[in-house]
């Protein structure tokens, strides 16, 4: 046989023993002391007393050995598992010497949890997503400050979970957003080889404990008129209040307006034209969103603009960009810890929940193409073939109907001067 373990206990000799190794650990001694144990496993005890195990094979018809540890760092039974681990590669025409190399190698250039995902970040998200910075912000705040040094394929799914768990009790939607982006990034890594498991693919937020409301949470008429009395409170952010109000109006997605330039506001011909890559879908269709700018939207632009001094945005930051898409939260959590001190039986919402208030009340008001274009979304079937109409009328009078109607609720009557 070309390679085999070289067996070199001969009858007689006293295998290994933890009593023996104690007894040579750390002795000085006038030569170099060998003595065998079973399954190609010896160790080499050196004049300082340093105890070193090796397995002793035949390869190619060739004597070789590799160290595979140092007592009492590596223990004897420890050591006897690597020797019948080594065996096993032997016997499947592995040369052990080689498989230690190939490990060694893999745990160097092992990719830490921030390795695998800054790369999926940087392939597959980054200029390709709406939201792509938040994802990794949202990666640099709450998971590499904590586990991002850990190699990926070294992280449990306990590691896992109980740092998502103590993120959801904290906020619930961005644990719920964190694990969606770590699953999309661990099927992107393992496809390509560059880690070997995915621990957390079977994990569901349901079984994080969030509960989602998705389709079910809209503003009802005493929710409004109380959110709306709040806003319109004189000592209230009036930058917040336009936020609030012009979400709740357009029913854009709340980075549509955060990231919006003062430019994609023609207050001249009343049209909003939201580019490509401010929009969810916008990177793949490569189409702006078009919006008609209704009298009480102007105003409402007008008073940010007013705010903004000068900024080519929006709704600047300290800094001279755009504001943090992040920012709406805190807005949103205090408004919800204001309104449920008045409300019984009160069930928080979120920023996108205005806009699924906005759909559910132009429901009556226009055709339903007509409402899906409102919000940004792309028309399905032969629709989106055929019709490349904006709709900018149909639209302007839809958003017209839709705020006499929220004025109607909130103020008893409609078209109020006062829409802000």
């Amino acid at each position: 046989m070309m390679h085999s373990i070289i067996y070199n206990l001969c009858e007689g000799d006293v295998a290994l023993t933890d009593s023996w190794l104690r007894s040579v650990l750390g002795k000085p001694t006038d030569k170099m002391i060998t003595k065998s144990d079973r399954d190609g496993l010896s160790v080499r005890v050196t004049p300082k007393g340093k105890i070193i195990f090796q397995l002793r094979y035949r390869w190619n018809g060739k004597a070789d050995r590799i160290d595979i540890g140092t007592y009492p760092a590596t223990g004897l039974k420890e050591a006897r598992d690597i020797a019948l681990f080594y065996r096993s590669e032997l016997e499947q025409l592995r040369n052990p010497k080689v498989v230690k190399q190939t490990k060694i190698e893999t745990a160097i250039t092992a990719k830490t949890i921030e390795g695998v995902l800054r790369d999926w970040w940087e392939t597959a998200v980054k200029n390709k997503h709406v939201n792509d910075k938040d994802v990794l912000r949202g990666f640099e705040i709450h998971i590499f400050p904590r586990i991002g040094k850990i190699p990926h394929d070294d992280a449990s799914l306990h590691i896992w979970l109980s740092l998502l768990e103590d993120i959801i009790k904290k906020t619930p939607a961005t644990g719920g957003k964190l694990l969606q982006y770590i699953k999309l990034a661990h099927k992107w890594g393992c496809r390509r080889g560059i880690i070997k498991n995915s621990p957390l693919m079977e994990v569901t937020v349901s079984d994080l404990g969030v509960k989602s409301n998705q389709g079910d949470r809209t503003l009802n008429d005493n929710e409004l008129r109380l959110l709306f009395s709040i806003i319109d409170n004189p000592s209230y952010s009036l930058r917040n209040k336009c936020l609030i109000k012009l979400c709740l109006l357009f029913g854009c997605r709340v980075g549509e307006l955060i990231r919006a330039k003062v430019s994609d506001f023609d207050l001249d011909s009343r049209v909003w034209t939201v580019p490509p890559e401010n929009h969810k879908s916008g990177r793949k269709v490569k189409k702006p969103i078009i919006r008609p700018i209704i009298e009480p939207a102007a105003e409402l632009i007008r008073d940010l603009v007013f705010l903004g001094e000068g900024s080519d945005y929006l709704m600047p930051s300290p800094s001279g960009g755009h504001i943090h898409k992040g920012g709406h939260v805190y807005i949103c959590e205090s408004l919800n810890n204001k309104m449920a001190s008045q409300l019984k039986d009160y069930v928080k919402w979120s920023i996108h929940d205005l806009r699924k208030t906005m759909r559910t009340g132009i429901a009556d008001l226009t055709m339903p193409h007509v409402a899906e274009i409102m919000l940004g979304h792309k028309l399905l079937g032969v629709w989106q073939v055929y019709d490349k109409h904006t709709y900018l009328d149909e639209q302007r009078e839809a958003y017209e109907k839709w705020w006499d109607k929220l004025t109607k609720i909130v103020y008893h009557s409609p078209s109020q001067k006062y829409p802000a």
